[in-house]
């Protein structure tokens, strides 16, 4: 590979960057406009995704790829601020459950929606046509780096789960 391919690729990689810089302070600024900053945000909307059932804060760390001691301080946040609550399982008293107040879900509920409305104006940018090969793109560039260098295991592991869920969404979408 040529050396003025070789830039061309890093002014891309930079522009990627760059891309996703802006994408995360406008989740940030969307998530902070409804009084929740984004780490709390994914808090919630991961327990929102676990039904009424809740889920123990190792199973919330391991979805989120961070560590039990940093979703510790979030959820004790959370909690504090009447977000969430974390009782006993009735299954196994050595368990501890997370299960989200009616404001928790509430605001988990408003942000996604503002989220949602937030990613329809950045996409319209593109075509239909355009946002599925665009996503194509960004599942194989980001299949490739994962198998191709060893990354961190709480990076390993949010990679990995953004690649399940960009997996699911293109297998939905050739089902229809």
């Amino acid at each position: 590979m040529g050396c003025e391919s070789q830039r061309g690729e890093s002014a891309l990689i930079e522009q990627l960057i760059a891309l996703a810089s802006q994408l995360q302070a406008r989740i940030s600024e969307t998530c902070e406009s409804l009084g929740v900053n984004a780490p709390r945000f994914a808090v919630l909307r991961a327990i929102a995704k676990e039904s009424d059932h809740g889920c123990s804060q190792t199973e919330l760390a391991s979805h989120l790829g961070l560590s039990e001691s940093n979703v510790c301080a979030l959820v004790e946040r959370l909690r504090s601020s009447g977000m969430l609550f974390r009782f006993r399982s009735k299954s196994d008293r050595r368990r501890s459950v997370l299960v989200l107040t009616e404001q928790g879900r509430a605001l988990a509920e408003a942000v996604t929606r503002a989220q949602e409305a937030e990613a329809c104006a950045v996409m319209s940018a593109l075509d239909v046509e355009q946002q599925h090969h665009l996503q194509e793109l960004v599942l194989r560039l980001c299949e490739h780096l994962a198998s191709r260098i060893s990354v961190p295991s709480e990076v390993g592991r949010s990679l990995q789960k953004s690649l399940e869920i960009q997996s699911s969404t293109r297998t939905t979408r050739r089902a229809s």
